[in-house]
């Protein structure tokens, strides 16, 4: 049976699904423990500060350090605010986590995860609403993903934490924050319960991949740059 969520839930719940299955996963960023916009709220209480990190507000060196830790055996899920402050965190991004296992043979993996606001509609201000996914699309070694359904979200956030490869999760904040009650998008805020894990694919968990046998859809994505 299918049950009703919404995409910031949706959210949530990956989160706390994925730090009970693994003890090496956790979070860091700025106002996490707070998180004032929801996606990480009463993760603190149950799983301590240890894994709820706050940070400074410092983008560059924040990454740095789930960096580090990737390289040390955890899987960090890093939450940049919103996209506009990537651009701060430029060099760590695409000049280490996503080239540091091609230049050391596939010796060294980054399973790093980051989450980011992505978009504009909110009145949230000139440097909270870019749209900048073109200028990580050029940098190689890293996965990208732009969902926009809880049941997608959940499936993708899942698997990008589990990845050995670093991903970077885009949300826009219409979907992340506007509740759809219209009934014709009542698809939307549905997640399948039975396989809450899935990939959309249909491979639970399972590595990102280009090619595969992907569902009949009636939603199609087309970027252009």
């Amino acid at each position: 049976m299918a049950r009703k969520i919404t995409f910031m839930q949706a959210i949530n719940e990956a989160l706390a699904e994925e730090m009970r299955r693994d003890p090496s996963v956790f979070i860091l960023g700025e106002d996490v423990r707070v998180s004032p916009f929801g996606q990480t709220a009463g993760l603190v209480k149950e799983f301590g500060e240890e894994r709820v990190l706050n940070t400074p507000i410092a983008e560059n060196a924040i990454t740095g350090a789930a960096i580090g830790a990737a390289l040390n055996g955890m899987r960090p899920v890093l939450e940049l605010m919103f996209s506009d402050f990537t651009m701060l965190a430029m060099d760590e991004i695409c000049n280490h986590l996503g080239q540091w296992g091609y230049i050391t043979g596939g010796q060294y993996r980054l399973p790093v995860t980051i989450r980011t606001a992505v978009g504009a509609g909110l009145r949230m201000g000139y440097g909270h609403s870019q749209s900048l996914e073109s200028q990580l699309v050029q940098a190689p070694g890293l996965i990208l993903v732009e969902p926009s359904t809880p049941y997608d979200v959940k499936g993708l956030l899942k698997s990008a934490i589990r990845s050995d490869d670093p991903v970077v999760i885009f949300e826009h904040p219409i979907v992340t924050f506007v509740v759809v009650v219209d009934h014709s998008q009542e698809a939307n805020c549905r997640v399948n319960s039975q396989h809450p894990a899935e990939f959309p694919d249909g491979r639970a968990g399972g590595n990102f991949q280009v090619k595969g046998d992907f569902p009949e859809t009636r939603e199609i994505g087309v970027i252009a740059f």
